[in-house]
């Protein structure tokens, strides 16, 4: 075989063995539902080889949540006979809640372990609470209101003002348009009674916040009828403190159980502290508690643009906040729970986990599980055509049946044969604002109008332009804060306004942690926090990553180089030739004709000759081709030329 030919087949086998190794690579890239099988393989290797009565009470849980194991060693993990409270060296709300909703799943008896999380709670108080009484026709009226024995008339003007209190128990405030009920009554049944068709409810607030929320339920009444309020706040505690934490996953878990207890009391204090308890990303459990929009906004908006959830400040891994997250989404199904499933199968280890024993389970389990909030659809009611409400509401204002066959998702629903239709903004206990008022509250959309206003409207004169546009009134502003151009209502306030921190880490497309995951690698950027570093995952080669998208690019270049060198392998064994010979094409003759005044050419003859050792043996002359041929005649010419010179 010639020289040249070798080298293109040289060239041509290195392709094909570059394709060959392309081909299994991306033969290498796993369907969905594969990668989704390797998630749960590593994850039953990871129990087996740890056993799982070496594993945490939280891992057992979530283990027999995603692969059904465990659930022998979660029992003996607990404190008292078949399994009261977990850990077995000492009970905690949190993994008493989680132990519990992975054996109700499993179809336990889990009744024991709901009465033992009720025995932990405790009145909650740091709460102001208002009572609110509103005729539905926005006339005057009377009203008697009642307990203790003792009996109270109050008048309500056609705006909603109150003349004056009602006893002890009942002071007037804000502006007249609300009781106060003093916490010495808290407890207390009130009865109302008034003289035209009406509403009441109560509001509450803490101390050192302006944000008013109203009570989950409300009741309404004709002319002459009566309502009953009270006044029950609990939280559960930890020792003899409410922990937050442990409340959250306790009244979820007993809502999941399908609990016959009223829960109502332990919301006020879940929604009250979300502000001051935002790394527990509590969103996520009051969304799948109380289905509101303003908590689903919430979970949506603090995804990473990348598809997965992670929030600042968190004692948690990514993995368990993403968790959290799409858990409380399963039942909506939203595209941003598709998003962060494509973020974890594109980003498994490389054995197919993530992370922990803890954090893989729970991710299997929130995202692609069969339990609670997984993949079967609870509401079986819904899928059968029919509607989930209050009793309440469907046999009083849907004026529909009970479909007692049915189950709804809220243990506290009712299956309902007719659709509940949006009540008017004045059934809601709520008002319309003028064009020239603010809503001081919740704006939500009535049967009656997109703009009820779940609160006070305020005149817009009333609240300064700086409050309007998020900033805060003092006379001087903190180290954190800078002042801007907004008015403020008081002489000598100025609006300040909170210093935008620039995290370069995130703009460069990074993450500020702690310390990196297993995935990531720390880099230069900087961190508004001076103790996190700056993490970006780890350049791998993988399918549709920038590694692969170089490879691809490479091999389709040598591709594109061989059909060229199929194509032009006889122009590529003359340059070879060319530069080996060190030859040079020569001009023809008549280029060589001496310029005129330049010296005379030498004739050929007194060229020096290459000298040839003789061979021993031999050798095959090859037919001359045409380009020697060429040559030949060319130097035949100039030989001529040389012997007339």
């Amino acid at each position: 075989m010639k020289r040249g030919n070798k080298l293109v087949f040289a060239l041509l086998v290195i392709t094909l063995l570059i394709s060959l190794i392309s081909v299994l690579v991306i033969a290498d890239d796993l369907t969905d539902s594969q990668k989704l099988e390797k998630a749960e393989q590593c994850l039953e290797n990871k129990v087996e080889q740890k056993q799982c009565k070496d594993l945490t009470s939280e891992e057992q849980a979530f283990s027999l949540l995603a692969i059904s194991e465990c659930k022998d060693e979660l029992i003996e993990n607990s404190k008292g006979e078949d399994g009261v409270c977990w850990p077995k060296s000492g009970c905690k709300l949190k993994e008493t809640a989680i132990a519990l909703i992975a054996l109700d799943d499993a179809g336990s008896d889990t009744e024991h372990i709901e009465d033992w999380l009720i025995s932990q709670t405790k009145d909650y108080t740091n709460l102001l609470w208002f009572l609110e009484i509103h005729a539905i026709s926005n006339e005057a009226t009377t009203c008697d209101i009642s307990y203790s024995g003792s009996t109270h008339s109050i008048n309500i003007n056609e705006l909603g003002k109150i003349n004056s209190g009602a006893g002890s128990c009942l002071a007037l405030a804000m502006d007249d348009y609300y009781l106060k009920i003093s916490s010495t009554c808290f407890e207390k049944n009130i009865t109302i009674s008034c003289d035209k068709d009406f509403i009441t409810t109560v509001l509450y607030k803490k101390p050192d916040k302006s944000t008013i929320y109203v009570s989950q339920e409300t009741h309404e009444s004709s002319a002459g009828g009566e309502t009953k309020e009270r006044i029950d706040s609990k939280c559960f505690k930890r020792g003899n403190s409410c922990d937050y934490e442990g409340s959250l996953w306790a009244t979820l878990a007993l809502m999941i159980a399908n609990s016959e207890k009223d829960l109502s009391p332990y919301f006020p204090y879940l929604i009250s502290e979300i502000t001051d308890k935002e790394k527990l990303f509590p969103e996520t459990f009051l969304y799948f508690m109380l289905g509101y929009d303003e908590y689903r906004f919430d979970i949506i908006q603090k995804q990473k643009s990348q598809g997965f959830w992670e929030i600042m400040g968190s004692s948690n891994s990514k993995y368990y906040d993403s968790a959290l997250a799409m858990w409380s989404l399963r039942e909506d199904k939203p595209q941003e729970l598709d998003n962060a499933k494509i973020y974890f199968l594109d980003h498994q280890d490389d054995d197919g986990c993530w992370g922990n024993i803890r954090d893989t389970a729970f991710l299997l389990y929130a995202g692609w599980g069969t339990g609670a909030g997984g993949g079967a659809d609870p509401d079986d009611c819904e899928n059968n055509g029919f509607y989930c409400m209050t009793e309440t509401e469907c046999l009083d204002e849907a004026q529909g049946e009970l479909k007692e066959a049915y189950d709804c998702w809220y243990s506290s629903d009712v299956c309902c044969s007719k659709e509940l239709q949006l009540k008017t903004c004045a059934k809601m206990h709520g008002q319309e604002c003028a064009l020239n008022e603010v809503c001081d509250g919740n704006e939500v959309e009535a049967s009656d109008t997109y703009y009820c206003c779940i609160g006070t409207c305020e005149k817009e004169s009333e609240q300064s332009e700086c409050v309007r546009h998020g900033g805060s009134c003092y006379s001087t502003c903190l180290s954190d804060e800078e002042p801007a151009d907004y008015n403020c209502l008081e002489a000598g306030d100025v609006c300040c306004m909170p210093i935008a921190q620039e995290n370069k880490c995130e703009n460069a497309g990074g993450f500020c942690r702690v310390s990196c995951f297993s995935d990531e690698e720390p880099t230069t950027e900087d961190c508004p926090d001076s103790d996190k570093v700056c993490c970006k995952t780890k350049t791998k080669i993988i399918p549709g990553g920038k590694g692969m998208k170089t490879f691809i690019i490479i091999l389709v270049v040598l591709i594109i180089l061989s059909i060229l060198g199929i194509l032009f392998r006889k122009k590529i064994r003359t340059l070879f030739f060319k530069r080996k010979s060190g030859f040079r094409e020569h001009p023809g003759p008549t280029s060589l004709s001496p310029r005129p005044g330049s010296p005379p050419m030498p004739p050929i003859s007194s060229m020096p000759t290459r000298m040839f050792m003789p061979r021993t043996t031999p050798v095959r002359r090859p037919r001359k081709t045409k380009l020697e041929k060429e040559m030949q005649d060319t130097l035949k010419k100039l030989k001529t030329l040389g012997g007339k010179k």
